[in-house]
Formats: C-alpha cells, structure tokens, sequence
C-alpha cells in the first residue's frame, strides 16, 4: 500500500504503485496517477490542508500513466 502525504496529511491510500504526483500552479490541486491507469484530483476542502476532496478520477485500465502535468491557461500572472 502506498500512501500519498503531504505536509503531514494523508491524501490517498493506493495499493499500486503512484507514477506521477502534480501540482496545479496555484498549489490548490493535486494530481494522483498510478500504475493501474487512474487518475485523481484532489483539493483542499474549505482551505484546510488536513481535510481532502476528490474531485474526479478517471480510469485507463491496462494504461500505465508515466508523467501528468497541468497546462498553462494563457493568462499572463505579471509583467
């Protein structure tokens, strides 16, 4: 069993192997893949690092996901 945890606070508990861990840029979401072929979102409830929601998850089965990443919206943060 691998158990995702960040700062302390457990997020997930997988009994496959995590292949990829992702931040959104803002630091509020968390991508979870693993070698089984699912994804999970996840975010902060209320704000609050210890307390966790999914937000979705999708499943691949027979995939194994080597690497996620967020894309960029386009949106210029400063000049």
């Amino acid at each position: 069993m691998i158990v995702i945890i960040t700062a302390d606070f457990r997020v997930v508990s997988n009994k496959v192997g995590v292949t990829a861990l992702e931040w959104d840029l803002p630091g509020d979401k968390l991508l979870v893949a693993d070698t089984a072929g699912n994804v999970q979102l996840w975010n902060f409830k209320d704000h609050i690092l210890n307390d966790w929601l999914c937000l979705g998850t999708a499943s691949f089965p027979g995939e194994h996901i080597l690497g996620a990443a967020f894309f960029h919206n386009g949106k210029k943060v400063s000049d």
